[in-house]
Order: structure tokens, then C-alpha cells, then sequence
């Protein structure tokens, strides 16, 4: 899968996608992404992982507009008030804290005010609070989300995205966007719409998976090409983004972020500010090179998971497979899950409840009665947390199959 002067045809069958910070064509594949389609759960069956060829930044290619993605986000947001996982894990709450305190090193006002794009329940916005932040705002798609975090936090947060934001009418010392430029087809035109939002000595806090270390925390395979994260950026292809739509990087720190107790993730955190100054393009080429470097981590963890996978579907045992995300539909695609005996697929999302995903149900846990067969964990991040849900609803000792090690016993 080498570099080319001309583009095939995406296997999505959706056109090529230009490079979101140079705007190239020209790129070359790294990886196929599969998964099993599922209209309820995800936003395409298939792109292609690449490299732009001009100025090294790693993106999915061959993917549906920006309306999918908003409709998916619609109709599947994790923050829902019914879905599992709306309330704001320790985890979350410690990640949330640690953004907060890098902000506030950097902002000595504690009277500048905050617009937080993207806030779900408004847990960045209780930290900065907490740190002595009295003018904090945020924007918030889901209107679930929106209306918990002015009940529960007694925050300002409006349902709505960065138009809302601009319609207000207002400009902020500090605009955040944490985990939200992965996402965007087009993030710098969503950048440059934020620009407006940002007072003119004000400062722009983003928070990115790190590119350049996704090798290091391999927890599922594949999982950093999941059915919402497009953009794979790194401490380059960030800064040509950015300079792209005339912003700078003030202040740069790289963390880890812990997303369970068997996960963690690498992070890349900036806070940037407008400059007149001409910001020259450098190719990233170590970026390409990392993310290589993780497909093959990957692939090496991969073998044991689709050998486990390979037993259950030869055996033909009835089993339930937890879990409807990114790992299992990627499984379904590219592994002989399919062909296992599944009973049932369960999840908590009640946005998934009685819809189809491979020709077999998926069910909400407390619809399954007592189950046929063991459940199969289909996650890595949230393997303890699945674990545990089902020893809760099926008692402590109902047989699962972990792909990933041992989990905790319950809570």
C-alpha cells in the first residue's frame, strides 16, 4: 500500500478526502479500517488510514460529510441522561482537574472568562470553578448534557455548537476544545470560527490524542482508529493546523490520560493565541512514522485476540457479546466473530436497544433475563467496567470471556 500519483477510489465508496491542514490529495495508505456496518452505532464501514504527502498529517480518507457525523452524534451521544456512562467517571473527574490546573499556569486572571465548546456535563468548567474561574461558560450538543450541567453544577451551558457561541455575541479570555478536533471533517474551519470567539490578547486550550505516542498505550488494537476519531495528530501537524488559521502555541505540555483501570491514553495539549507572523509548513515526517509504528504494535497484540475469537467460532458454543463500540464492530469485519454463535449482542445505550448489528439483536442487559451462554467482554477500556456491570445484573458469578486479561472482581 505505497504512495501514488493517482487516488483510488475510497473502499466506503465516499470520495478522497483532502489533507484537513494542507488540503492535498496526494497521500498514501497506511492502514484499512474496517467495521461491521451499524446504522445506530456507527458513521461509515470502512476508510482508509493515510499520510498527505505534502505535509505528513495522518487522517481517515474516504468518509461521509460533516451531516452524518452530526446526525450520529445526535442520535448516539454517550452523554444522553438514559445511556450508561452518562455520569462523570473518577477518571474523568481527575482528567478534567489536571486540564484545569494547566490552564490556570498559564491564565493568572481568575475573573477571565471561559467558553468551554463541547462541554457535555460541564466537568472542565467545575474544575476551572473550583480553581477560583467566576466566569465560566460552555456550549454543549446534547441538550441531556446541557441541562445536567446547569442542574447538577449550577453552570451556564446552552444546547448548541460554535454557531451558538457567536450568536451570543460575546468574546472569551480562554475558548477550550477538549477531545473535539479529532472528530471534524474540517477542523480548520472550525478553528477560524472560533477565532472569532477569542479576545484579542485571549488564548485557545485544545486537547488532542498524541500521534506521536499512540505505540506506547496499545489497550485494544486499532482502537485510535475508532468510528468517531478521524484526525491523528501530533505536536507538528497540530502546529500547522493551527498555523494554518494564524494562531501560534503559547504553551505545549504532552500527558497520559487514564481512561480506566487497564487504559490509559496519550495526550497533547496546547494553548495558542492569534499571531500576525507568517508560520512556515514543516513536513511531519516523524509523525508517519510513529503512527507505523502503532499499526504494527496493533497488529502484534491483535494475533492472541483473533485466536481467541478463531476457538469460539469453531466450537460453535452460544455465547453474548457486551459491547456495540469500535472494538466489536471492528471485530465483526476483520476477525471470524461473525460467524460465532452469538445469541445476542448487550448493551446499555438505550439508543442501540432492539436494533440489528450482524443479523442478531442488541439487547439492553436488563432485557436478557438469565443468559444462555458466557459474555464475551468486547472492549478493552471498559473490560472491568462491562465485567462488573454484568456480575451486577447476572450475580458474581456468571462466566465471561475477557480478551484482555483478568478484570477486578466487582465493585
Amino acid at each position: 500500500m505505497g504512495s501514488s500519483s493517482k487516488i483510488e477510489p475510497a473502499p466506503s465508496g465516499q470520495p478522497t478526502r483532502p489533507c484537513p491542514v494542507c488540503g492535498s490529495v496526494q497521500h498514501e495508505v497506511l492502514y484499512q479500517q474496517r467495521f461491521e456496518p451499524f446504522a445506530a452505532g456507527s458513521i461509515t464501514h470502512a476508510y482508509d488510514v493515510v499520510a498527505c504527502s505534502a505535509c505528513g498529517m495522518c487522517f481517515a480518507s474516504g468518509l461521509p460529510d460533516q451531516t452524518r457525523f452530526s446526525e450520529y452524534y445526535d442520535q448516539s451521544s454517550k452523554y444522553d441522561l438514559g445511556a450508561a456512562g452518562a455520569e462523570v467517571s473518577s477518571f474523568d473527574a481527575d482528567r478534567f482537574a489536571d486540564e484545569a490546573q494547566f490552564i490556570s499556569a498559564n491564565v493568572v486572571d481568575r475573573t477571565a472568562s471561559v467558553m468551554d465548546i463541547g462541554t457535555a456535563t460541564g466537568g472542565l468548567l467545575v474544575a476551572l470553578r473550583d480553581l477560583g474561574f467566576t466566569s465560566v461558560h460552555g456550549v454543549e450538543p446534547s441538550p441531556d448534557a446541557a441541562r445536567a450541567a446547569r442542574e447538577k453544577h449550577g453552570l451556564h451551558v446552552v444546547a448548541g455548537d460554535v454557531g451558538t457561541a457567536k450568536a451570543l455575541g460575546k468574546q472569551y479570555s480562554v475558548v477550550s476544545l477538549v477531545a473535539v478536533l479529532e472528530h471534524l471533517v474540517d477542523p480548520a474551519a472550525a478553528l477560524r470560527d472560533i477565532v472569532g470567539l477569542i479576545a484579542g490578547d485571549g488564548l485557545l486550550y485544545l486537547h488532542v490524542p498524541d500521534g506521536d505516542r499512540f505505540e506506547f498505550d496499545v489497550d485494544a488494537p486499532y482502537q485510535q482508529f475508532s468510528v468517531e476519531h478521524i484526525n491523528y495528530f501530533t505536536a507538528g501537524s497540530l502546529r500547522n493546523l493551527l498555523a494554518s488559521v494564524g494562531l501560534e502555541v503559547a504553551a505545549q505540555r504532552t500527558i497520559v490520560v487514564k481512561l480506566s483501570d487497564i487504559a490509559e491514553g496519550p495526550a497533547l495539549e496546547v494553548l495558542c493565541r492569534g499571531t500576525a507572523r507568517h508560520l512556515a509548513f514543516e513536513r511531519d515526517l516523524e509523525g508517519v512514522a510513529a503512527l507505523r509504528r502503532y499499526i504494527a504494535r496493533s497488529a502484534e497484540k491483535e494475533a492472541a485476540v483473533l485466536m481467541k475469537v478463531t476457538e469460539l467460532a469453531e466450537s460453535q458454543s452460544p455465547i453474548y457479546v457486551w459491547g456495540t463500540g469500535t472494538h466489536a464492530l471492528h471485530l465483526l469485519a476483520t476477525s471470524r466473530l461473525a460467524e460465532c454463535n452469538i445469541v445476542g449482542f448487550i448493551d446499555s445505550n438505550p439508543h442501540y436497544s432492539g436494533r440489528q448489528l450482524a443479523g442478531r439483536m442488541v439487547l439492553e442487559p436488563r432485557s436478557v433475563g438469565k443468559p444462555a451462554g458466557p459474555i464475551l467482554v468486547a472492549s478493552a477500556v471498559s473490560q472491568t467496567a462491562i465485567a462488573n456491570a454484568a456480575r451486577r445484573q447476572f450475580g458474581p458469578d456468571v462466566p465471561l470471556i475477557l480478551l484482555y486479561g483478568v478484570a477486578d472482581g466487582p465493585d
